[in-house]
């Protein structure tokens, strides 16, 4: 009895070490991914942005005039609010309703008065790797909040729409 309880036992750490490995895997393309985007971002680089772009544009509803006009907009954002510190890179566990997973850029927190800028998120999806390497994103979006109510938080994470 002994010796097959330490055999399951044994069984079910080895199982858990190799998915906590393939997750720490994927996390880390993602964020090497997602590190090659702020990049492009950061040096204004739209080439370098789209070629990490996994989808076709007409497959994610955009054109390259579209994509092009959404670089520079968060290429904006991102310069005026990061004064060239890097955000923190969130790696979601969770995924979308589409199966991609999520990847949380916080570019701007801020307090101020009603009408005002509140925060500034950059949300780049990842997959699903049926369809799509880890080392392209999948979709991308800014998500830009104003001031509406002073002492209303937002809630931590709004899921995109991808």
């Amino acid at each position: 009895m002994k010796c097959s309880t330490w055999i399951l036992c044994m069984f079910t750490a080895f199982t858990f070490a190799a998915c906590r490995e393939k997750t720490s895997d994927e996390e880390r393309r993602i964020r090497e991914t997602s590190n090659a985007v702020l990049t492009a971002i950061e040096k204004n680089d739209e080439k370098a942005f789209r070629q990490l772009m996994a989808a076709d544009l007409k497959d994610i509803g955009e054109d390259e005039k579209s994509l092009s006009r959404k670089f520079r907009l968060v290429h904006d954002y991102y310069a005026e609010h990061t004064h060239g510190k890097r955000p923190d890179i969130q790696v979601k566990d969770s995924l979308t309703t589409f199966g991609k997973r999520v990847v949380f850029v916080p570019i701007y927190n801020g307090r101020g008065l009603k009408g005002s800028l509140r925060e500034v998120r950059l949300m780049l999806g990842f997959g699903p790797v049926k369809y799509y390497p880890l080392d392209k994103i999948s979709a991308f979006e800014l998500h830009v909040f104003h001031h509406s109510h002073n002492d209303v938080p937002l809630p931590e994470e709004d899921f995109p729409g991808f």
